[in-house]
């Protein structure tokens, strides 16, 4: 299982970049990509990238927090759930966070 879902995307002169939300075999990862001169400005690098990420027993929790029925594989149900939810935010990473927060779980963050 491999399933993707754009989230966002920006696409300015001085700022370019998407968030995209993957669906893998065991785990769920949000990556926030950005590109530019107020990139640069702001992180001192032409680009960054911001990756979150949760295993499956997060996905449980957080189903659970939500009061939402598995029906099937808890990373593809929370991923569908996701997709729709943070379709046009452009804060999916701090929101993702936040959920991860209240639902329990632990939010695996990497910068570059």
């Amino acid at each position: 299982m491999s399933k993707e879902y754009e989230l966002y995307r920006w696409d300015r002169e001085d700022l370019a970049g998407n968030v995209t939300l993957y669906v893998e075999d065991d785990h769920i990862m949000i990556v926030d990509y950005t590109i530019g001169s107020t990139c640069e400005s702001f992180w001192g690098e032409s680009d960054r990238e911001l990756t979150l990420t949760i295993e499956s027993e997060a996905a449980v929790k957080i189903l659970a927090y939500l009061e939402l029925k598995a029906t099937g594989d808890p990373l593809e149900v929370l991923g569908e759930w996701l997709g729709k939810e943070y379709k046009g935010c452009s804060d999916t990473t701090i929101r993702f966070r936040e959920l991860g927060e209240q639902a329990g779980v632990k939010v695996d963050v990497f910068a570059w």
